[in-house]
């Protein structure tokens, strides 16, 4: 019996032996894999070795660990080694696909929404993952339970239950939830969108679009975040899908300049069409309105196609020139005290 005991100890430390280097002989694989693969610079795969080796050497050890132990209470006549530690090594190996895809998810959404692919909308992109997570994890919890022994169909049954009164309970909490879902579907913006909100005077750019709130950086970058619920009710205006600025400007003219005035828009109309950057499809307007308060009034409307906020100010700065230009060489002045400037960015 010594040298059988003796030999059992033998075969146990070889078992540790070669689960340790089958540890690191699969850390030099995917190591080199992921050399290979970053050498030739391909897509997502470069960062496989990485991604695999964690999840990959975690069930190899709980299942060569689980033969281990079994040989111990063969030996040792200890069977409750094993009436415990069976169920607890299949949670740990579907513990352990959930991590794997959760590495992988991360590696492939920071690929898909590198520069490689500039059209990869980010809200989808994390709305899918988030989704799917969910998805994976309530599944692997219940083949959790179920591995424990527990019997699931009686929680399933008490969850609709449950979930009704957690609902009632936190009624703000789920309004957020589905609302978050439904900012997500209806899309009435995205991350990296600039968003005016005028009941709340708040402008900013979209950082993120949680499940319950939302991240917007404002003007002074600070963050602001407001629960998902707030934009159902709210009016909220996109400045990021703008399809044209609008030029506005009512320039006025002593009356004195009355006769001068046809010729002044004539060629204000030609300064606009020949202009590449104002969309002529759209309304365009130069005309003599009306007699102000000081003067004779000229309204000036056009759509630009610059959609850049700074580009269209520069535009602006350039036909406001251009418009003094035309004055001077006309010799009219404006009038004094009554220029009305004003600038509506639709």
């Amino acid at each position: 019996m010594d040298f059988i005991s003796h030999l059992w100890w033998i075969g146990t430390l070889l078992a540790l032996g070669l689960l340790i280097g089958l540890q690191v002989a699969i850390k030099k694989f995917f190591s080199f894999l992921g050399q290979k693969q970053a050498r030739s610079q391909a897509d997502w795969r470069h960062s496989l070795g990485s991604i695999l080796h964690p999840p990959v050497a975690l069930v190899i050890w709980a299942v060569g660990i689980g033969y281990i132990l079994d040989g111990i209470g063969h030996h040792f006549d200890f069977f409750s080694v094993n009436k415990y530690f069976y169920p607890l090594r299949g949670v740990v190996v579907i513990g352990a696909f959930v991590w794997l895809w959760m590495r992988w998810w991360g590696a492939f959404q920071k690929y898909f929404l590198s520069d490689k692919y500039p059209k990869a909308d980010p809200t989808t992109v994390h709305m899918v993952g988030r989704i799917i997570t969910v998805g994976v994890v309530a599944i692997a919890a219940l083949l959790a339970m179920q591995i424990l022994g527990v019997n699931t169909a009686p929680l399933v049954a008490f969850g609709s239950i449950g979930a009704a009164s957690i609902g009632f309970a936190g009624k703000d909490v789920v309004a957020n939830f589905c609302s978050g879902f439904l900012l997500h579907l209806a899309r009435p913006f995205v991350m990296g969108d600039t968003i005016h909100i005028p009941e709340k005077s708040l402008e900013g750019v979209v950082e993120d679009i949680g499940w319950f709130r939302t991240l917007i950086r404002d003007k002074n970058k600070r963050a602001v975040y407001l629960p998902n619920n707030f934009f159902s009710t709210m009016l909220l205006l996109n400045e990021s899908r703008l399809t044209h600025r609008r030029f506005k400007q009512t320039i006025s003219l002593p009356l004195e300049a009355v006769h001068a005035i046809a010729g002044i828009v004539e060629q204000i109309q030609n300064l606009f069409k020949t202009t590449p950057e104002i969309d002529l499809s759209q309304s365009l307007y130069v005309y003599f309105s009306s007699y102000g308060e000081r003067g004779c009034e000229i309204e000036l409307e056009a759509y630009s196609t610059l959609l850049e906020q700074e580009s269209f100010y520069r535009l602006q700065q350039h036909l406001l020139l251009q418009i003094q230009a035309i004055l001077d060489k006309a010799k009219v002045q404006v009038a004094p005290f009554t220029v009305k400037i004003k600038n509506y960015i639709n």
